[in-house]
């Protein structure tokens, strides 16, 4: 499934709107952990140690 961010919330803890769900740093998705939230991005990490960076569509 391919992963789609809707929004990012920057400050105090970060989080992410990945796939319609609220995650934070460490938290998993779809097989996937969310490994960091900065500068308008958020990278996962999957199981096989890639990592996947996304950016919120304008």
């Amino acid at each position: 499934m391919p992963f789609t961010l809707s929004g990012i919330v920057e400050g105090g803890e970060p989080y992410a709107v990945i796939n319609g769900k609220v995650v934070g740093i460490g938290e998993q998705i779809e097989g996937a952990t969310v490994a960091e939230v900065a500068n308008g991005s958020v990278t996962l990490r999957r199981q096989d140690g890639s990592e996947l960076q996304l950016r919120v569509s304008r």
